[in-house]
Protein backbone atom coordinates (compact mmCIF):
# COMPACT_ATOMS: atom_id res chain seq x y z
CA UNK A 1 0.00 0.00 0.00
CA UNK A 2 2.83 2.45 0.83
CA UNK A 3 4.35 2.30 -2.67
CA UNK A 4 0.93 2.84 -4.20
CA UNK A 5 0.31 5.92 -2.09
CA UNK A 6 3.69 7.57 -2.68
CA UNK A 7 3.34 7.32 -6.46
CA UNK A 8 -0.08 8.94 -6.65
CA UNK A 9 -0.18 12.33 -8.33
CA UNK A 10 -2.62 14.98 -7.13
CA UNK A 11 -5.28 15.56 -9.78
CA UNK A 12 -8.94 16.09 -10.47
CA UNK A 13 -10.61 13.58 -12.80
CA UNK A 14 -14.05 12.59 -13.95
CA UNK A 15 -15.18 9.47 -12.10
CA UNK A 16 -17.04 7.91 -15.03
CA UNK A 17 -16.55 4.46 -13.58
CA UNK A 18 -18.74 5.40 -10.58
CA UNK A 19 -21.69 7.31 -12.04
CA UNK A 20 -24.77 8.25 -10.05
CA UNK A 21 -27.18 5.47 -11.05
CA UNK A 22 -29.99 6.21 -8.65
CA UNK A 23 -30.97 8.25 -5.61
CA UNK A 24 -33.05 7.24 -2.61
CA UNK A 25 -34.44 10.57 -1.46
CA UNK A 26 -37.58 9.83 0.49
CA UNK A 27 -37.94 13.38 1.84
CA UNK A 28 -36.88 15.26 -1.31
CA UNK A 29 -33.84 16.83 0.35
CA UNK A 30 -31.59 16.91 -2.73
CA UNK A 31 -31.75 19.65 -5.39
CA UNK A 32 -32.39 16.92 -7.97
CA UNK A 33 -33.15 13.21 -7.65
CA UNK A 34 -32.58 12.62 -11.37
CA UNK A 35 -29.30 10.63 -11.67
CA UNK A 36 -28.57 12.19 -15.06
CA UNK A 37 -28.44 15.65 -13.53
CA UNK A 38 -25.35 14.76 -11.48
CA UNK A 39 -21.71 14.75 -12.52
CA UNK A 40 -19.26 12.70 -10.43
CA UNK A 41 -15.68 13.96 -10.17
CA UNK A 42 -12.77 12.78 -8.05
CA UNK A 43 -10.05 14.87 -6.40
CA UNK A 44 -6.99 12.68 -5.81
CA UNK A 45 -4.59 14.26 -3.32
CA UNK A 46 -1.12 12.93 -2.53
CA UNK A 47 0.87 13.30 0.67
CA UNK A 48 3.34 15.96 -0.42
CA UNK A 49 3.57 19.44 1.06
CA UNK A 50 1.42 21.13 -1.58
CA UNK A 51 -1.51 19.90 -3.61
CA UNK A 52 -0.96 20.97 -7.23
CA UNK A 53 -4.25 20.89 -9.16
CA UNK A 54 -4.71 22.21 -12.69
CA UNK A 55 -6.62 25.49 -12.26
CA UNK A 56 -8.40 24.95 -15.59
CA UNK A 57 -9.98 21.77 -14.25
CA UNK A 58 -11.28 23.66 -11.26
CA UNK A 59 -12.61 26.50 -13.40
CA UNK A 60 -14.31 24.04 -15.75
CA UNK A 61 -16.40 22.29 -13.13
CA UNK A 62 -19.77 21.49 -14.73
CA UNK A 63 -22.22 24.36 -14.56
CA UNK A 64 -25.14 22.54 -16.15
CA UNK A 65 -25.09 19.70 -13.63
CA UNK A 66 -24.98 19.19 -9.90
CA UNK A 67 -21.54 18.09 -8.71
CA UNK A 68 -20.71 15.09 -6.56
CA UNK A 69 -17.02 15.38 -5.70
CA UNK A 70 -15.12 12.45 -4.19
CA UNK A 71 -12.01 13.50 -2.26
CA UNK A 72 -9.33 10.84 -1.68
CA UNK A 73 -6.33 11.80 0.46
CA UNK A 74 -3.60 9.26 -0.19
CA UNK A 75 -1.40 9.28 2.87
CA UNK A 76 -0.59 6.39 5.19
CA UNK A 77 -1.35 8.65 8.18
CA UNK A 78 -4.20 10.63 6.66
CA UNK A 79 -6.59 10.32 9.60
CA UNK A 80 -4.11 11.35 12.30
CA UNK A 81 -2.66 14.16 10.20
CA UNK A 82 -6.14 15.51 9.47
CA UNK A 83 -7.04 15.46 13.17
CA UNK A 84 -3.72 17.13 14.07
CA UNK A 85 -4.43 19.96 11.63
CA UNK A 86 -1.49 19.25 9.33
CA UNK A 87 -3.68 19.60 6.23
CA UNK A 88 -5.65 22.66 7.35
CA UNK A 89 -3.77 25.18 5.20
CA UNK A 90 -3.83 22.95 2.11
CA UNK A 91 -7.55 22.30 2.53
CA UNK A 92 -8.33 26.02 2.84
CA UNK A 93 -6.22 27.03 -0.13
CA UNK A 94 -7.48 24.34 -2.48
CA UNK A 95 -11.15 24.33 -1.57
CA UNK A 96 -11.46 28.11 -1.40
CA UNK A 97 -10.95 27.97 -5.17
CA UNK A 98 -13.21 24.99 -5.75
CA UNK A 99 -16.03 26.31 -3.58
CA UNK A 100 -15.84 29.95 -4.65
CA UNK A 101 -19.11 31.80 -5.21
CA UNK A 102 -20.84 29.45 -2.79
CA UNK A 103 -21.04 26.71 -5.37
CA UNK A 104 -23.29 23.88 -4.09
CA UNK A 105 -21.12 20.79 -4.27
CA UNK A 106 -21.67 17.48 -2.50
CA UNK A 107 -18.35 16.18 -1.17
CA UNK A 108 -17.54 12.53 -0.42
CA UNK A 109 -14.45 12.30 1.77
CA UNK A 110 -12.29 9.15 1.80
CA UNK A 111 -15.06 6.69 0.92
CA UNK A 112 -15.58 2.97 1.58
CA UNK A 113 -14.01 3.35 5.01
CA UNK A 114 -15.85 0.39 6.57
CA UNK A 115 -14.58 -2.42 4.30
CA UNK A 116 -11.56 -4.35 5.70
CA UNK A 117 -9.96 -4.74 2.29
CA UNK A 118 -6.42 -3.44 2.88
CA UNK A 119 -6.76 -0.83 0.13
CA UNK A 120 -7.15 2.49 1.92
CA UNK A 121 -5.25 4.02 4.82
CA UNK A 122 -8.54 5.34 6.22
CA UNK A 123 -10.38 2.03 6.48
CA UNK A 124 -11.49 0.06 9.56
CA UNK A 125 -10.66 2.72 12.20
CA UNK A 126 -14.12 4.10 13.09
CA UNK A 127 -13.15 6.44 15.93
CA UNK A 128 -10.31 8.08 14.01
CA UNK A 129 -12.35 8.24 10.83
CA UNK A 130 -15.23 10.03 12.54
CA UNK A 131 -12.98 12.60 14.20
CA UNK A 132 -11.00 13.28 11.03
CA UNK A 133 -14.16 13.47 8.88
CA UNK A 134 -15.57 16.09 11.20
CA UNK A 135 -12.27 18.02 11.20
CA UNK A 136 -12.24 18.13 7.39
CA UNK A 137 -15.97 18.93 7.22
CA UNK A 138 -15.63 21.74 9.73
CA UNK A 139 -13.07 23.50 7.51
CA UNK A 140 -15.23 22.99 4.40
CA UNK A 141 -18.20 24.46 6.26
CA UNK A 142 -16.14 27.55 7.19
CA UNK A 143 -15.12 28.05 3.56
CA UNK A 144 -18.59 27.54 2.11
CA UNK A 145 -21.69 26.77 4.18
CA UNK A 146 -23.47 25.81 0.95
CA UNK A 147 -21.11 22.87 0.35
CA UNK A 148 -22.62 19.58 1.50
CA UNK A 149 -20.76 16.65 3.06
CA UNK A 150 -21.64 13.10 2.03
CA UNK A 151 -21.09 10.13 4.34
CA UNK A 152 -19.82 7.59 1.82
CA UNK A 153 -19.48 3.96 2.89
CA UNK A 154 -19.58 1.19 0.33
CA UNK A 155 -22.69 -0.08 2.11
CA UNK A 156 -20.85 -3.05 3.63
CA UNK A 157 -21.95 -4.50 7.00
CA UNK A 158 -20.91 -2.19 9.81
CA UNK A 159 -21.10 0.94 7.65
CA UNK A 160 -22.87 3.11 10.22
CA UNK A 161 -20.23 2.39 12.86
CA UNK A 162 -18.28 5.06 10.98
CA UNK A 163 -21.11 7.58 10.79
CA UNK A 164 -19.82 10.97 11.99
CA UNK A 165 -23.20 12.38 13.02
CA UNK A 166 -25.89 14.51 11.40
CA UNK A 167 -24.44 17.92 12.28
CA UNK A 168 -22.16 18.12 9.24
CA UNK A 169 -23.58 15.37 7.00
CA UNK A 170 -26.21 16.21 4.38
CA UNK A 171 -26.32 13.01 2.32
CA UNK A 172 -24.92 9.50 2.08
CA UNK A 173 -23.83 7.17 -0.69
CA UNK A 174 -23.39 3.46 -1.38
CA UNK A 175 -21.51 1.79 -4.22
CA UNK A 176 -22.66 -1.27 -6.18
CA UNK A 177 -19.93 -3.93 -6.46
CA UNK A 178 -17.43 -1.55 -4.91
CA UNK A 179 -13.71 -2.00 -5.52
CA UNK A 180 -12.99 -2.58 -1.85
CA UNK A 181 -15.63 -5.33 -1.52
CA UNK A 182 -14.02 -7.26 -4.35
CA UNK A 183 -11.15 -7.89 -1.91
CA UNK A 184 -13.36 -9.53 0.71
CA UNK A 185 -14.92 -12.98 0.85
CA UNK A 186 -17.79 -12.49 3.32
CA UNK A 187 -21.21 -10.92 2.82
CA UNK A 188 -21.63 -11.68 -0.87
CA UNK A 189 -25.23 -11.18 -1.98
CA UNK A 190 -27.00 -13.53 -4.38
CA UNK A 191 -28.07 -10.82 -6.84
CA UNK A 192 -27.82 -7.08 -7.50
CA UNK A 193 -31.31 -6.28 -6.21
CA UNK A 194 -30.52 -7.90 -2.87
CA UNK A 195 -27.14 -6.20 -2.69
CA UNK A 196 -28.62 -2.74 -3.27
CA UNK A 197 -31.53 -3.25 -0.89
CA UNK A 198 -29.18 -4.53 1.84
CA UNK A 199 -26.85 -1.56 1.38
CA UNK A 200 -29.74 0.88 1.72
CA UNK A 201 -31.13 -1.12 4.63
CA UNK A 202 -27.81 -0.79 6.47
CA UNK A 203 -28.16 2.98 6.33
CA UNK A 204 -31.80 3.10 7.44
CA UNK A 205 -30.94 4.90 10.67
CA UNK A 206 -29.62 7.89 8.74
CA UNK A 207 -32.14 10.56 7.87
CA UNK A 208 -30.41 11.54 4.61
CA UNK A 209 -30.85 11.04 0.87
CA UNK A 210 -28.59 8.30 -0.48
CA UNK A 211 -26.68 8.31 -3.78
CA UNK A 212 -26.44 4.88 -5.42
CA UNK A 213 -23.19 4.74 -7.37
CA UNK A 214 -21.94 2.32 -9.96
CA UNK A 215 -18.44 0.90 -10.21
CA UNK A 216 -16.01 -0.68 -12.65
CA UNK A 217 -17.29 -4.05 -11.43
CA UNK A 218 -20.95 -3.25 -12.04
CA UNK A 219 -22.55 -4.37 -15.29
CA UNK A 220 -26.16 -3.32 -15.68
CA UNK A 221 -28.41 -6.08 -16.95
CA UNK A 222 -30.77 -4.35 -19.35
CA UNK A 223 -33.47 -6.92 -18.67
CA UNK A 224 -33.67 -5.94 -15.01
CA UNK A 225 -33.79 -2.77 -12.95
CA UNK A 226 -32.16 -3.76 -9.64
CA UNK A 227 -32.22 -0.23 -8.20
CA UNK A 228 -35.96 0.24 -8.59
CA UNK A 229 -36.54 -3.33 -7.45
CA UNK A 230 -34.51 -2.61 -4.30
CA UNK A 231 -36.40 0.63 -3.69
CA UNK A 232 -39.61 -1.35 -4.13
CA UNK A 233 -38.63 -3.72 -1.31
CA UNK A 234 -38.14 -0.76 1.01
CA UNK A 235 -41.42 0.84 -0.08
CA UNK A 236 -43.34 -2.39 0.48
CA UNK A 237 -42.01 -2.67 4.03
CA UNK A 238 -42.20 0.97 5.03
CA UNK A 239 -45.10 0.56 7.45
CA UNK A 240 -43.14 -1.62 9.89
CA UNK A 241 -39.49 -2.05 8.95
CA UNK A 242 -38.91 1.54 7.88
CA UNK A 243 -41.49 3.42 9.93
CA UNK A 244 -40.34 6.37 12.03
CA UNK A 245 -41.58 4.59 15.17
CA UNK A 246 -39.33 1.60 14.51
CA UNK A 247 -36.10 3.48 15.17
CA UNK A 248 -35.28 6.95 16.37
CA UNK A 249 -31.73 7.61 15.27
CA UNK A 250 -28.51 8.51 17.03
CA UNK A 251 -29.36 9.70 20.52
CA UNK A 252 -28.45 9.64 24.19
CA UNK A 253 -29.64 6.52 25.97
CA UNK A 254 -32.27 6.73 28.67
CA UNK A 255 -31.47 5.31 32.07
CA UNK A 256 -32.89 1.86 32.90
CA UNK A 257 -35.41 1.39 35.68
CA UNK A 258 -33.20 -1.07 37.57
CA UNK A 259 -30.35 0.40 39.63
CA UNK A 260 -29.08 -2.77 41.28
CA UNK A 261 -27.07 -5.03 38.99
CA UNK A 262 -28.59 -8.48 38.46
CA UNK A 263 -26.12 -11.38 38.61
CA UNK A 264 -26.84 -14.72 37.02
CA UNK A 265 -25.60 -17.90 35.39
CA UNK A 266 -26.23 -20.28 32.61
CA UNK A 267 -25.20 -23.23 34.75
CA UNK A 268 -26.84 -26.52 33.68
CA UNK A 269 -24.57 -28.48 36.03
CA UNK A 270 -25.83 -26.29 38.91
CA UNK A 271 -22.38 -25.52 40.30
CA UNK A 272 -23.02 -21.93 41.36
CA UNK A 273 -26.68 -21.09 40.77
CA UNK A 274 -27.56 -21.58 44.44
CA UNK A 275 -25.11 -18.93 45.57
CA UNK A 276 -26.77 -16.14 47.55
CA UNK A 277 -25.49 -13.52 45.11
CA UNK A 278 -27.34 -15.11 42.18
CA UNK A 279 -30.74 -13.67 41.35
CA UNK A 280 -31.32 -14.85 37.81
CA UNK A 281 -30.71 -17.96 35.68
CA UNK A 282 -30.46 -18.45 31.94
CA UNK A 283 -32.27 -21.27 30.15
CA UNK A 284 -32.23 -22.20 26.45
CA UNK A 285 -35.30 -23.85 24.88
CA UNK A 286 -35.63 -25.04 21.31
CA UNK A 287 -39.04 -25.74 19.82
CA UNK A 288 -38.63 -29.48 20.37
CA UNK A 289 -38.15 -28.99 24.14
CA UNK A 290 -41.26 -26.83 24.22
CA UNK A 291 -43.33 -29.30 22.24
CA UNK A 292 -42.32 -32.25 24.46
CA UNK A 293 -42.78 -30.31 27.72
CA UNK A 294 -39.13 -30.76 28.63
CA UNK A 295 -38.96 -27.01 29.19
CA UNK A 296 -41.43 -27.24 32.06
CA UNK A 297 -39.13 -29.41 34.19
CA UNK A 298 -36.25 -27.04 33.46
CA UNK A 299 -38.36 -24.10 34.60
CA UNK A 300 -39.37 -25.80 37.82
CA UNK A 301 -35.76 -26.20 38.96
CA UNK A 302 -35.11 -22.49 38.61
CA UNK A 303 -38.35 -21.49 40.29
CA UNK A 304 -37.56 -23.74 43.25
CA UNK A 305 -34.49 -21.57 43.81
CA UNK A 306 -36.72 -18.47 43.62
CA UNK A 307 -34.62 -16.94 40.86
CA UNK A 308 -35.73 -14.78 37.96
CA UNK A 309 -35.34 -16.08 34.42
CA UNK A 310 -33.60 -15.33 31.16
CA UNK A 311 -35.20 -17.54 28.53
CA UNK A 312 -33.58 -17.84 25.13
CA UNK A 313 -35.99 -19.42 22.66
CA UNK A 314 -34.15 -21.07 19.77
CA UNK A 315 -36.52 -21.73 16.86
CA UNK A 316 -35.85 -25.23 15.61
CA UNK A 317 -36.79 -28.81 16.43
CA UNK A 318 -33.60 -30.81 16.94
CA UNK A 319 -31.60 -29.28 19.75
CA UNK A 320 -30.20 -26.45 17.61
CA UNK A 321 -29.32 -28.63 14.61
CA UNK A 322 -29.95 -26.78 11.37
CA UNK A 323 -32.87 -28.95 10.38
CA UNK A 324 -34.98 -26.20 8.82
CA UNK A 325 -33.29 -23.48 6.81
CA UNK A 326 -36.69 -21.86 6.30
CA UNK A 327 -37.56 -21.70 9.99
CA UNK A 328 -38.27 -17.94 9.98
CA UNK A 329 -40.49 -18.19 6.90
CA UNK A 330 -42.36 -21.11 8.43
CA UNK A 331 -42.92 -19.18 11.66
CA UNK A 332 -44.46 -16.33 9.65
CA UNK A 333 -46.69 -18.84 7.83
CA UNK A 334 -48.07 -19.95 11.20
CA UNK A 335 -46.61 -23.46 11.01
CA UNK A 336 -45.25 -23.21 14.56
CA UNK A 337 -48.17 -21.38 16.14
CA UNK A 338 -49.01 -24.39 18.29
CA UNK A 339 -45.48 -24.46 19.75
CA UNK A 340 -45.38 -20.72 20.39
CA UNK A 341 -48.82 -20.83 21.98
CA UNK A 342 -47.75 -23.72 24.21
CA UNK A 343 -44.67 -21.78 25.28
CA UNK A 344 -46.60 -18.69 26.35
CA UNK A 345 -49.21 -20.81 28.10
CA UNK A 346 -46.40 -22.62 29.91
CA UNK A 347 -44.92 -19.43 31.36
CA UNK A 348 -48.21 -17.60 31.96
CA UNK A 349 -48.47 -18.64 35.62
CA UNK A 350 -44.88 -17.73 36.53
CA UNK A 351 -44.76 -14.78 38.91
CA UNK A 352 -41.03 -14.16 38.52
CA UNK A 353 -39.57 -11.64 36.09
CA UNK A 354 -38.75 -13.19 32.70
CA UNK A 355 -36.25 -11.71 30.26
CA UNK A 356 -37.31 -13.25 26.97
CA UNK A 357 -34.78 -13.54 24.14
CA UNK A 358 -35.60 -14.95 20.70
CA UNK A 359 -33.34 -16.21 17.87
CA UNK A 360 -30.10 -14.71 19.19
CA UNK A 361 -26.78 -13.99 17.41
CA UNK A 362 -28.61 -13.73 14.11
CA UNK A 363 -25.99 -11.52 12.47
CA UNK A 364 -22.96 -13.84 12.61
CA UNK A 365 -22.22 -15.20 9.09
CA UNK A 366 -21.84 -18.84 10.16
CA UNK A 367 -24.07 -21.92 10.12
CA UNK A 368 -24.47 -22.55 13.83
CA UNK A 369 -28.18 -21.68 13.93
CA UNK A 370 -30.87 -22.01 11.28
CA UNK A 371 -31.89 -18.36 11.68
CA UNK A 372 -28.42 -16.90 11.07
CA UNK A 373 -27.43 -15.06 7.87
CA UNK A 374 -31.07 -14.58 6.87
CA UNK A 375 -32.68 -11.65 5.15
CA UNK A 376 -33.05 -8.98 7.87
CA UNK A 377 -36.64 -8.17 6.91
CA UNK A 378 -37.55 -11.83 7.29
CA UNK A 379 -35.83 -11.98 10.68
CA UNK A 380 -37.43 -8.75 11.89
CA UNK A 381 -40.90 -9.92 10.96
CA UNK A 382 -40.37 -13.30 12.69
CA UNK A 383 -39.02 -11.63 15.84
CA UNK A 384 -42.02 -9.30 15.96
CA UNK A 385 -44.37 -12.20 15.26
CA UNK A 386 -43.00 -14.11 18.24
CA UNK A 387 -42.88 -11.16 20.64
CA UNK A 388 -46.39 -9.94 19.74
CA UNK A 389 -47.98 -13.40 19.63
CA UNK A 390 -51.43 -13.61 21.29
CA UNK A 391 -50.92 -14.38 24.97
CA UNK A 392 -47.50 -12.71 25.18
CA UNK A 393 -48.86 -9.61 26.92
CA UNK A 394 -47.61 -10.26 30.47
CA UNK A 395 -46.39 -7.57 32.84
CA UNK A 396 -43.51 -9.73 34.09
CA UNK A 397 -42.01 -10.28 30.61
CA UNK A 398 -39.21 -8.05 29.37
CA UNK A 399 -38.32 -8.52 25.70
CA UNK A 400 -34.66 -8.93 24.83
CA UNK A 401 -33.08 -8.55 21.41
CA UNK A 402 -29.85 -10.54 21.43
CA UNK A 403 -27.29 -10.01 18.68
CA UNK A 404 -23.74 -11.10 19.38
CA UNK A 405 -22.82 -7.44 18.87
CA UNK A 406 -20.80 -8.19 15.76
CA UNK A 407 -20.35 -6.09 12.63
CA UNK A 408 -23.64 -4.91 11.16
CA UNK A 409 -25.85 -6.05 14.06
CA UNK A 410 -28.37 -3.26 13.60
CA UNK A 411 -29.48 -4.61 10.23
CA UNK A 412 -31.60 -6.99 12.30
CA UNK A 413 -32.96 -4.39 14.76
CA UNK A 414 -36.64 -5.41 15.10
CA UNK A 415 -38.11 -2.14 16.35
CA UNK A 416 -38.43 0.04 19.40
CA UNK A 417 -41.83 -1.33 20.37
CA UNK A 418 -40.72 -4.97 20.73
CA UNK A 419 -37.42 -4.49 22.57
CA UNK A 420 -36.90 -3.59 26.23
CA UNK A 421 -33.24 -4.63 26.50
CA UNK A 422 -30.33 -5.30 24.19
CA UNK A 423 -28.23 -8.36 24.92
CA UNK A 424 -24.72 -8.64 23.51
CA UNK A 425 -22.31 -11.53 24.01
CA UNK A 426 -19.00 -10.72 25.69
CA UNK A 427 -16.58 -13.64 25.45
CA UNK A 428 -12.86 -13.11 25.92
CA UNK A 429 -11.90 -15.39 23.05
CA UNK A 430 -11.84 -13.25 19.86
CA UNK A 431 -10.97 -16.12 17.52
CA UNK A 432 -11.52 -19.83 18.00
CA UNK A 433 -8.04 -20.61 16.68
CA UNK A 434 -6.38 -18.75 19.54
CA UNK A 435 -5.15 -21.14 22.23
CA UNK A 436 -3.20 -18.71 24.42
CA UNK A 437 -5.58 -17.28 27.08
CA UNK A 438 -3.41 -14.19 27.40
CA UNK A 439 -4.41 -13.17 23.88
CA UNK A 440 -8.04 -12.86 24.86
CA UNK A 441 -9.63 -9.42 24.78
CA UNK A 442 -10.69 -7.70 27.96
CA UNK A 443 -14.34 -7.29 28.91
CA UNK A 444 -13.83 -3.54 28.61
CA UNK A 445 -12.49 -3.68 25.05
CA UNK A 446 -15.24 -5.99 23.81
CA UNK A 447 -18.05 -4.11 25.51
CA UNK A 448 -16.87 -0.72 24.27
CA UNK A 449 -16.72 -1.94 20.68
CA UNK A 450 -20.03 -3.79 20.71
CA UNK A 451 -21.99 -1.20 22.68
CA UNK A 452 -20.85 1.52 20.29
CA UNK A 453 -22.44 -0.44 17.47
CA UNK A 454 -25.76 0.00 19.28
CA UNK A 455 -25.59 3.78 19.56
CA UNK A 456 -28.57 4.26 17.23
CA UNK A 457 -31.02 2.41 19.49
CA UNK A 458 -32.12 3.74 22.82
CA UNK A 459 -32.18 0.68 25.07
CA UNK A 460 -30.24 -0.50 28.15
CA UNK A 461 -28.04 -3.60 28.06
CA UNK A 462 -28.41 -6.99 29.69
CA UNK A 463 -25.27 -9.06 29.09
CA UNK A 464 -27.02 -12.44 28.96
CA UNK A 465 -23.85 -14.29 27.92
CA UNK A 466 -20.26 -13.65 28.91
CA UNK A 467 -17.23 -15.74 29.78
CA UNK A 468 -13.48 -16.19 29.73
CA UNK A 469 -11.24 -19.24 29.41
CA UNK A 470 -7.87 -19.91 31.05
CA UNK A 471 -6.46 -20.77 34.43
CA UNK A 472 -8.11 -19.49 37.58
CA UNK A 473 -5.75 -16.55 38.06
CA UNK A 474 -6.35 -15.30 34.54
CA UNK A 475 -10.12 -15.75 34.76
CA UNK A 476 -10.14 -13.85 38.05
CA UNK A 477 -8.09 -11.01 36.59
CA UNK A 478 -10.40 -10.80 33.55
CA UNK A 479 -13.53 -10.78 35.69
CA UNK A 480 -12.16 -8.08 38.00
CA UNK A 481 -11.71 -5.89 34.94
CA UNK A 482 -15.30 -6.70 33.99
CA UNK A 483 -16.47 -5.64 37.46
CA UNK A 484 -14.74 -2.27 37.06
CA UNK A 485 -16.64 -1.63 33.84
CA UNK A 486 -19.94 -2.80 35.32
CA UNK A 487 -19.47 -0.40 38.24
CA UNK A 488 -19.30 2.62 35.95
CA UNK A 489 -21.79 1.57 33.24
CA UNK A 490 -25.32 2.12 34.61
CA UNK A 491 -26.73 1.22 31.19
CA UNK A 492 -25.88 -2.43 31.98
CA UNK A 493 -28.70 -3.79 34.14
CA UNK A 494 -27.43 -7.33 34.51
CA UNK A 495 -24.86 -9.97 33.57
CA UNK A 496 -25.22 -13.71 33.22
CA UNK A 497 -22.11 -15.88 33.12
CA UNK A 498 -21.91 -18.92 30.81
CA UNK A 499 -20.64 -21.45 33.35
CA UNK A 500 -20.00 -24.41 31.09
CA UNK A 501 -17.95 -25.68 28.17
CA UNK A 502 -19.26 -24.29 24.91
CA UNK A 503 -21.21 -26.57 22.58
CA UNK A 504 -18.65 -28.88 20.86
CA UNK A 505 -20.52 -29.00 17.54
CA UNK A 506 -19.91 -25.29 17.03
CA UNK A 507 -16.12 -25.71 17.14
CA UNK A 508 -15.63 -28.61 14.76
CA UNK A 509 -12.27 -30.33 15.28
CA UNK A 510 -11.07 -27.61 17.66
CA UNK A 511 -11.55 -28.24 21.36
CA UNK A 512 -14.38 -26.00 22.57
CA UNK A 513 -13.47 -23.40 25.21
CA UNK A 514 -14.16 -24.14 28.85
CA UNK A 515 -15.73 -21.02 30.36
CA UNK A 516 -16.53 -22.43 33.83
CA UNK A 517 -15.20 -20.53 36.85
CA UNK A 518 -14.53 -21.54 40.44
CA UNK A 519 -16.53 -20.42 43.45
CA UNK A 520 -13.49 -18.45 44.65
CA UNK A 521 -13.24 -16.53 41.34
CA UNK A 522 -16.96 -15.78 41.39
CA UNK A 523 -16.80 -14.40 44.93
CA UNK A 524 -13.87 -12.15 44.09
CA UNK A 525 -15.88 -10.83 41.16
CA UNK A 526 -18.92 -10.21 43.38
CA UNK A 527 -16.84 -8.44 46.03
CA UNK A 528 -15.51 -6.05 43.38
CA UNK A 529 -18.98 -5.01 42.29
CA UNK A 530 -20.38 -1.84 43.83
CA UNK A 531 -23.92 -2.11 42.48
Amino acid sequence: MTVKIWLIQSKMVERDSEPVLGIYDNKNLLPSSDPDSWSHLALILNDDQKWEIDKNLINELPKDKKVLLTVEMWDTSVLLKTIQGKYDENIRQLFSGILEKDREIYIRWNPEMEVPAGIYAWESIPNLYIESFNTFSGIINEISPSAKMVFSPAGYPGAIENYPGSELVSAASVTINSKSEENTSLYKEKDLTTQIYRKLHRLRFLDHPIFILGSENFNQNNSADPINEALGIIKNNREVIYSADNFRGDQVKTMPEESKLMIGFYDPNEKLVSDVAVSIEHLFFDFNQIETDEFQSMLRKVLQRDNNLIISVEPGMKNNAIDNENILQDILKGEYDNVIKKFYEGISSIDRKIYLRFAHEMEIPVDRYAWQKKDPIEYIKAFRYFMKFPGSEMDNIKRVWGPAGDRGSLEWWPGDDVVDYISISVYGLPDKNITDPEKQESFESIFNRKSRRMRFVNKPFFITEFGVKGDEDFQTKWLLNAAEILNKEPQIVGVCYFNMTDVPDAWGEIKPPEWSISENTFHQFIEKLER
